[in-house]
């Protein structure tokens, strides 16, 4: 668009007024450009000098900062006291936190255990039940044993 305004025009006298008024207004942006250019250079220059300066003819103490902070904090403090509603006061409390995670899926024991009877009988308790843990040794039913102890009698008597 820049370059075709600056091509003369061979149309009307209205575009060969807008092309004058387009080439005298480029022409002063150049030559104000041209001006301040250097005069922003310069300040930005004397501007990174002083702060150089500064800096090198003043060292500040790892601490010193961080004090100033504290105690202008602390001033301000005393001028006005702080006032909370009592939307913004809580009751500090311990509590036990208890994380809870939901997944979905199958579990599927550490150590898995078939039980079978090598011969049939009446079962008279059951004191495991499907999913529980149990320990080693721990007795898992009771089954019914007159018919065995009168077998076993039966031999011990011949």
């Amino acid at each position: 668009m820049l370059l075709q305004s600056l091509k003369p025009s061979n149309g009307n006298a209205r575009s060969r007024k807008r092309d004058a008024t387009t080439r005298r207004n480029i022409g002063m942006a150049v030559k104000w450009t041209m001006r301040l250019a250097p005069a922003g250079t310069l300040l930005g220059a004397d501007y990174l000098a002083v702060g150089y300066s500064d800096s090198a003819h003043r060292t500040i103490g790892e601490n010193e900062r961080p004090e100033t902070i504290v105690e202008a904090a602390a001033a301000r403090q005393h001028e006005r006291p702080l006032k909370l509603t009592p939307l913004e006061i809580a009751t500090i409390q311990s509590t036990l936190m208890v994380e809870r995670l939901r997944v979905s899926g199958e579990l599927e024991p550490i150590n898995r255990a078939t039980l079978h009877a090598k011969d049939g009988g009446w079962i008279l308790e059951i004191r495991a039940r499907e999913g529980h843990a149990v320990e080693a040794g721990v007795v898992l039913l009771r089954f019914d044993t007159e018919e065995f102890q009168s077998i076993i009698e039966q031999r011990e008597g011949h």
